[in-house]
């Protein structure tokens, strides 16, 4: 399998797990503001989460002569263990889907030699998330 179609998989998984997670309230899909607002924001959110939870992991545990298990295991910890108490996906199953995700999205950085990869594909499961977030009634 390829790295975009683990990544479309992850986002299917990571949608169904949304759904279930805020179905309660129900849903009214709009295409403005909702989903206009949503693009911008899930590759600001992406490119931040990018650098707090794994760039910064693999180039410290590089510059520190480590192995990059280190990092594949920093990275999807943190990730999974910030993500419980978070907006979405939360509690436990949230907290091990982003670890599983983190542990990816490092993995990815790694064998690449670069960010974009990982950047792109945290964005579509952001653009997931946010809709699901900002379109669930309160």
């Amino acid at each position: 399998m390829t790295g975009w179609t683990i990544g479309l998989i992850m986002a299917a998984v990571t949608g169904l797990v949304l759904y279930f997670q805020t179905s309660a309230s129900g849903y009214s899909f709009k295409l403005w503001p909702n989903l206009i607002m949503v693009l911008p924001m899930a590759a600001v959110n992406a490119f931040t989460e990018e650098v707090v939870f794994r760039l910064s992991y693999v180039t410290s545990t590089e510059n520190a002569g480590l192995s990059p298990t280190w990092a594949m295991a920093l990275g999807s910890l943190v990730f999974g263990f910030v993500h419980y108490w978070g907006i979405a996906p939360k509690w436990t199953l949230g907290a091990v889907l982003v670890a599983y995700i983190g542990f990816s999205l490092t993995k990815s950085i790694l064998e690449t030699k670069g960010f974009l990869f990982a950047w792109a594909v945290h964005a579509i499961l952001d653009v997931v998330i946010l809709t699901f977030l900002f379109n669930a009634h309160p």
